[in-house]
């Protein structure tokens, strides 16, 4: 894929034979380049929309397809398809023991000047290269995480946050959409929230229930809709 066009299409899914679907005929389109924050109550399916992104689940959809640029992800290989995506997860990976230079490149293909770089960009202090990973608090582990980013060979179509300002402090999280709007300017973004305030700027907001898409639109849209979904958990924050 070229872009970052992103369709689902009556997409159904489950995580085995025995278990109910979690994703019910799930439809949407995203253009190239679009943000969009997808909310929804624990259980609504919204990591499950993940899940089926990047095929963890062994068995096929049990409907439907996903389709990036036109091309139907389920049928090109695995890694093919995971090389057009790039995820920021709530709880980063950390290889233990390992410095920070060693977790944002693992493989030493970059110089040390580049490490450094992108760690000034998302606000680590570069001086700190050798320190050990696991000493790092969770907000910097999720700048860590958007620095090993920013060092990937290819340029990803399609970036997945999985709630990764769930555990965070809202400086450290204003850091994170500070860099991620710079850097990442053009390219698809999904962000589950945890923090309604961390996508009511998106261009697109998904509402999701019990696996299924109630609410698809800009944020202004819905929050004009009295009775609607996204207008209701608002309200539920208060005047303030």
């Amino acid at each position: 894929p070229l872009k970052g066009d992103l369709q689902f299409k009556n997409v159904s899914l489950q995580y085995r034979n025995d278990l109910p679907n979690v994703l019910h005929n799930v439809s949407f389109q995203i253009s190239n380049g679009e943000t969009v924050g997808i909310v929804g109550r624990t259980g609504s399916g919204k990591s499950s929309l993940i899940v089926s992104l990047f095929r963890i689940v062994d068995q096929p959809l049990m409907s439907g397809s996903i389709i990036l640029d036109g091309i139907d992800l389920s049928q090109i290989g695995l890694q093919t398809a995971r090389r057009t995506l790039a995820i920021i997860p709530q709880t980063p990976l950390l290889l233990s023991p390992g410095s920070i230079g060693h977790n944002i490149d693992p493989f030493k293909k970059h110089s040390i000047d580049e490490l450094q770089n992108c760690m000034n960009k998302v606000g680590l202090n570069s001086d700190l290269i050798n320190m050990e990973a696991s000493e790092l608090s969770a907000g910097q582990q999720q700048l860590l995480a958007l620095a090993r980013l920013l060092l990937f060979d290819y340029a990803p179509k399609v970036i997945i946050m999985d709630e990764p300002t769930a555990n965070i402090d809202s400086q450290t999280d204003s850091q994170i959409q500070k860099v991620i709007s710079e850097e990442f300017s053009g390219i698809t973004m999904l962000t589950i929230a945890h923090r309604l305030n961390t996508v009511i700027g998106c261009d697109t907001m998904i509402v999701m229930d019990a696996g299924h898409v109630k609410e698809m639109g800009q944020p202004s849209e819905l929050l004009d809709r009295e009775d609607g979904r996204l207008s209701k958990m608002i309200n539920s924050l208060g005047k303030d």
